[in-house]
């Protein structure tokens, strides 16, 4: 602890680190190679945000990419047919 407790004083001390709330966090930055002053921040829950890929969504991405890179299973075959040589 007391590694820690150096590395974010003189913004917390070991107290402020082990009686930290659920979901808080301190962290500490290097900006440009020069650190930055240790700060709090609150951690958010995946629970909390919405939902970004409904079924509806994913269904339609892969009828767009199907559409724009797709090719019928027969060309494809013969593409190979012909790289190979067989």
């Amino acid at each position: 602890m007391e590694t820690m407790e150096q590395q974010y004083k003189p913004n917390f001390s070991g107290t402020d680190l082990t009686n930290l709330d659920k979901f808080m966090a301190v962290i500490k930055m290097s900006v440009d190679m020069q650190p930055t002053p240790a700060f709090s921040m609150k951690v958010k829950l995946p629970r909390e945000e919405p939902a970004l890929n409904t079924p509806e969504k994913v269904e339609i991405i892969k009828q767009i990419s199907a559409l724009k890179y797709g090719r019928k299973k027969e060309l494809v075959d013969k593409e190979i047919f012909y790289r190979v040589g067989a």
